[in-house]
């Protein structure tokens, strides 16, 4: 058995001792990775770290633009450390086919990219502007020029109306949004925006009442559901209708497709929509809506919604050459009694 021998070191007594005596005489810049022993090693070497390399900053000046000196043209060098464009060099320089030169005017947007692409309200570009810009803009008249001595504000939805009287006794009218019959446009189309996307007055209500954007109430949202969008609708759907049965009359072979869905499974459903598509175009050509308490059942809106879509095309001197349906039991039974000049197909 090796004994150990205290003569290499001072006792454990008196290290602390002994390391503040002599604790001065090792290097003050040692390398990271090395730690301090706190007794006499031979064998440890105190090195002191190779100098840093002095590193150049060169600070870079933001310009207007945001680009950089390369980019906007200024204090360019090339690489022959000439600063002197190509064409002082040589009069008879020219610039290349694949390259182009690239001017301020390039970086905006042209007058049809900012006005948008019609003068109609639904065309027109819509910005989000905040209250303290906006107050900015209204610091002075628009006719003289004059201070304005008091802007009265009023929101009628998501319409700012503004009523500003300068010290030279000018008053003005403005409106942010155009005004038809009373009736702001930005309402309107907002309220069709949310019907025609097939979204909720109660999502978009949180969303602008997330970012504090002024909107209508929804009594004004499903008014202007019932006055002005559902006939707009009901107006598109004749004449689409109308249009369809124009192309099916024009043509020997009609081939469609139907189906139907209700809006609730199982057999508790209050409505049910039935719908008939030409198979060649795929453009829905009739559709229907049933209630439950038009029939004795859930199970019979099917067949009654398939009855009035086939009666509307037959009225209106369609010849159905071929309609591919489930298997309902119903559908089937109605196809071979009523209609049993039309070639009835599963669809698997």
């Amino acid at each position: 058995m090796t004994e150990v021998s205290n003569n290499d070191g001072p006792l454990p007594m008196q290290a602390e001792e002994w390391k503040i005596k002599n604790d001065h005489t090792y290097a003050m810049q040692a390398p990271p990775h090395v730690i301090f022993p706190t007794y006499e090693d031979d064998n440890f070497n105190a090195t002191s770290p190779p100098p840093l390399h002095e590193v150049e900053v060169t600070t870079i000046n933001d310009n207007i633009d945001g680009a950089s000196d390369d980019e906007s043209g200024s204090n360019y060098v090339d690489d022959d450390g000439n600063d002197d464009d190509d064409e002082d060099l040589d009069p008879s320089w020219q610039l290349p086919d694949d390259k182009k030169f690239i001017t301020e005017d390039d970086n905006l947007p042209s007058d049809d990219e900012f006005e948008g692409n019609s003068n109609t309200p639904d065309c027109e570009k819509k910005f989000l502007v905040f209250d303290s810009c906006l107050s900015t803009l209204l610091k002075r008249c628009p006719e003289c020029g004059d201070v304005i001595a008091q802007c009265d504000r009023k929101t009628t939805g998501s319409m700012l109306s503004v009523q500003l009287t300068c010290h030279s006794g000018h008053m003005i009218n403005w409106d942010s949004q155009p005004v038809v019959k009373r009736k702001p446009l930005g309402n309107l189309l907002l309220a069709a925006s949310i019907l025609f996307t097939g979204n909720t007055f109660a999502a978009i209500n949180r969303l602008a009442s997330c970012l504090n954007l002024q909107f209508f109430s929804e009594s004004v949202f499903y008014d202007t559901q019932q006055k002005y969008l559902f006939p707009v609708i009901n107006d598109a759907w004749e004449a689409e209708k109308q249009r369809q049965l124009d192309i099916l009359n024009a043509k020997e072979v009609v081939n469609l497709d139907g189906d139907a869905r209700c809006d609730s499974p199982g057999h508790s459903a209050k409505y049910g929509t039935y719908t008939l598509m030409d198979d060649d175009t795929g453009d829905v050509v009739a559709f229907n809506v049933v209630q439950v308490s038009e029939v004795t059942s859930s199970n019979a809106m099917e067949k009654e919604g398939f009855s009035r879509c086939t009666e509307l095309l037959t009225s209106n001197d369609v010849t159905i050459s071929r309609i591919a349906t489930d298997q309902h039991v119903t559908i089937t039974s109605c196809m071979a009694k009523d209609h049993p000049h039309i070639k009835h197909q599963y669809d698997v």
